[in-house]
């Protein structure tokens, strides 16, 4: 009988961390291409934000002109600080949900490169078992149930591969 299981074991180890390394650098492109984003918007913020300070205060100024009493010196500028920030709170809650809308993510390309290495890995780990099984006229019965062992071998590898590591 034919015994397979150690390789297939190492087999599905070595496919499960090259998954999870696939899906860490499809995840670290993820976070670059959202935090370019994020950079992008928060200048365009400070940029409005700038423009609302700046047509406050020349706003106050205009409205007020030389001759304006104690009350519409106080009052002006009260109104105008308040409708800027109304102006700067709706900007930045717009600003929150475009970001929300537009964030990027490659999950779907992640999880088919995922998939192609999980469907490539298990070929590779039962071919040459399978021609082994072939070369030495194993029955079809034979066959099948080194299949589920080495089935089971490979799947164990893979959990084995998906345990936190522990440090000593």
């Amino acid at each position: 009988m034919i015994s397979a299981g150690n390789g297939t074991k190492v087999h599905g180890i070595l496919d499960e961390l090259r998954n999870i390394g696939i899906s860490q650098e499809f995840k670290d492109d993820e976070d670059l291409k959202n935090l370019a984003m994020e950079k992008k918007v928060e200048r365009r913020k400070y940029g409005v934000s700038s423009t609302v300070s700046s047509v406050v205060g020349v706003g106050s100024a205009v409205v007020l002109g030389p001759a304006a009493g104690v009350v519409a010196t106080t009052a002006v500028p009260l109104i105008m600080e308040t409708v800027g920030g109304a102006v700067d709170t709706k900007y930045g809650n717009d600003t929150l949900q475009y970001l929300k809308d537009a964030e990027y993510s490659n999950d779907d390309e992640a999880l088919d490169s995922i998939d192609g290495n999980d469907s490539q890995g298990q070929a590779s780990a039962v071919a040459p078992i399978l021609h082994c099984a072939d070369s030495v006229g194993m029955s079809l019965e034979e066959k099948r149930q080194l299949l589920v062992d080495t089935e089971t071998q490979y799947n164990n590898g893979v959990l084995a591969a998906r345990q936190p590591m522990k440090v000593k």
